[in-house]
């Protein structure tokens, strides 16, 4: 640009403190570039540029041309067009605890200055650290503008977890179990009754608690953890109605209801920074209420640990059945979440639950059957003698597949299964039902009859 046949650089970057005299302008003092925050809403985009002042971050040109090249992708929609695509960003772009993370984790964990509002205050102090790791959002080592975007696509107004209440629980799925769960307490409330001294001698409530819920599929002990993988002091419990069906959700602090504390855990030995651990036996098909929350106010973010032992899932620790003399007892179960075992009559492995038989009489015929309504599925039926030396599966008795009786039909097909053996008192029996192939899993009902010569 010329002005009275002169050169002029910048003209529009004269301002106070400039002068133009026909020659080049020189600034009195370095160069400070202009701080640029962008304001998201659904969409819609709107660019104000705010003046540095010797408080504001100073950048440099490199860093400065990182910005405005991530503005740049941000208005032409190569980033983040509004807030929905947020939540699947920041689970990718976050760093996560180790074992797997199901979920999303805070929703304000890059409120940078914890004032409940993700804005420009956050903005500077992202930029403050620019080119360096310090407040790096996505865990690549430099803040860049790929933490410039997470910033952006949070901006707003922090919310409370989903869960941050008992009736909203996130459910917890079969498939899930063995992921980590990931949560955030900031800014859930204490939703919870009191726990006295149940969790602790020190921990009087649950504070700052969000909500999980998972039913077993059968009988077991269901394993939770914070240990190693959260940022503050944390509790868990979990409840459960006492009448099966009913809500799992515990009443308020002077109300009665039908739900009792399952188990609970402050501190637990062995994991740093007062994390916590629970194993608590379950029923199946009852829904169990799982709270995390903080002790003493405490809060953050962190992952919950979960396993389920399913009863029965090892040979060496089965459904024990003690037979006597006339008598049927009546096992139902699933395998649907056991692991595979190979039954020696059929190709495939499949899922299988153990049930551990001990005679009580000196000779005795035992039958058993999964011909039965309860039974879903197409199963096979496996019965070991026990060795000292040898272990569960030592002597092999018998195994069956299909048997030929109306009563084991299923969908018109011979698929369910009878086993009749003769067992000795003094001895021990381990009893597989498992299924033909791989995709033959489900719940079953077995009947073990026992017919005593000797008694």
């Amino acid at each position: 640009m010329t002005l009275d046949g002169k050169n002029l650089h910048n003209r529009c970057a004269c301002g106070k403190g400039s002068t133009f005299q026909g020659r080049e302008r020189t600034p009195k003092r370095p160069f400070r570039p202009l701080q640029t925050v962008l304001l998201i809403n659904f969409g819609e985009i709107a660019m104000t540029l705010i003046h540095q002042t010797r408080r504001n971050v100073v950048l440099k040109p490199a860093p400065l041309a990182s910005l405005i090249a991530a503005l740049g992708a941000l208005a032409t929609g190569a980033a983040f067009a509004d807030k929905s695509a947020a939540p699947e960003a920041r689970k990718s772009e976050t760093k996560q605890p180790q074992g797997g993370i199901a979920g999303l984790s805070c929703s304000c964990q890059f409120d940078l200055n914890s004032d409940g509002t993700i804005n420009a205050a956050d903005l500077a102090i992202l930029l403050g650290g620019w080119g360096t790791s310090n407040n790096d959002l996505n865990g690549d080592g430099t803040v860049n503008g790929a933490d410039l975007g997470i910033i952006l696509g949070n901006w707003g107004a922090c919310t409370a977890p989903s869960n941050d209440i008992c009736a909203n629980s996130i459910s917890i799925p079969q498939a899930s179990i063995g992921v980590a769960q990931a949560f955030c307490t900031t800014l859930a409330t204490t939703s919870g009754p009191s726990v006295g001294g149940s969790c602790g001698p020190a921990a009087t409530n649950i504070f700052k608690d969000v909500w999980f819920d998972y039913a077993p599929l059968g009988d077991g002990t269901l394993n939770l953890s914070t240990c190693a993988v959260a940022d503050f002091d944390t509790i868990i419990a979990v409840y459960s109605s006492v009448i099966p069906g009913l809500n799992s959700c515990p009443p308020a602090d002077g109300e009665i209801g039908t739900v009792s504390l399952v188990g609970c855990n402050d501190d637990a030995a062995g994991c740093p920074d007062n994390h916590s651990k629970l194993s608590v036996n379950v029923i199946g098909g009852r829904t169990y209420k799982i709270r995390v929350g903080g002790f003493g106010g405490a809060s953050g973010s962190g992952a919950l640990a979960t396993d389920f032992d399913s009863v029965g899932d090892q040979c060496f620790d089965g459904i024990v059945v003690i037979g006597a003399d006339n008598t049927t007892k009546t096992v139902k179960g699933t395998t649907v979440d056991n692991p595979m075992f190979q039954a020696p009559c059929v190709v495939s492995t499949s899922r299988g639950e153990w049930i551990t038989y001990v005679p009580t009489c000196q000779d005795q015929n035992v039958h058993l059957s999964t011909c039965h309504a309860g039974t879903n599925f197409d199963t096979v039926v496996t019965v070991w003698r026990e060795s000292f030396s040898k272990g569960c599966d030592a002597v092999l008795i018998e195994c069956v597949d299909d048997t030929q009786s109306q009563s084991c039909l299923l969908d018109g097909v011979f698929r369910k299964s009878k086993v009749d053996f003769f067992a000795f008192a003094g001895e021990t029996y381990h009893i597989l039902v498992s299924g033909f192939n791989q995709s033959a899993a489900g719940n079953y009902e077995l009947t073990i009859e026992t017919d005593c010569f000797n008694p």
